[in-house]
């Protein structure tokens, strides 16, 4: 089976890479084939991310991948069986401007059934870019049972 999970914050050089190189480590054992990509709801195309978002997931022993931002288009959003956004605002933005989505789109925090932004570490220390790490982990540990039945009926 073939799983497909999109994260979105807003640059697309800070938490959603991490949250995909958190998930690509964690899910690595699970025997399903899986593609876990980000994209930016104002994100600058082609910018790498950022190096503390690198040096927060070196200290946890996790290799990172090459990243390039971009923003969120309807034809990116298609490929996908769940959609993760950082903050409130994004689901709210995005399921105005693509509400055939909307189904599929929920905040991170929801995995463990709340309701919180995951803040933003854009231009603090590495201290911040690690405080965002870790909650980003402790969610995906928590809310993996959640994110492979949200995943479970995938046809891409």
């Amino acid at each position: 089976m073939k799983r497909s999970v999109l994260f979105i914050c807003t640059g697309n050089i800070c938490r959603s890479p991490m949250a995909v190189w958190l998930l690509l480590d964690l899910v690595s054992t699970t025997g399903d084939e899986w593609s876990i990509e980000s994209a930016g709801t104002m994100a600058m195309e082609g910018y790498r991310a950022s190096e503390n978002s690198h040096l927060a997931m070196e200290i946890r022993g996790i290799e990172t991948t090459k990243h390039i931002s971009r923003q969120i288009t309807n034809q990116i959003l298609t490929g996908f069986d769940l959609i993760l956004v950082m903050e409130r605002n994004h689901k709210e933005g995005m399921h105005s401007a693509f509400p055939e989505h909307a189904d599929r789109i929920i905040m991170l925090s929801e995995l463990i059934d709340r309701q919180y932004d995951i803040v933003d570490p854009f231009g603090g220390s590495l201290a911040d870019y690690i405080n965002a790490a870790d909650e980003i982990e402790r969610i995906l540990i928590e809310g993996l049972n959640r994110i492979l039945e949200l995943t479970g009926n995938s046809s891409t």
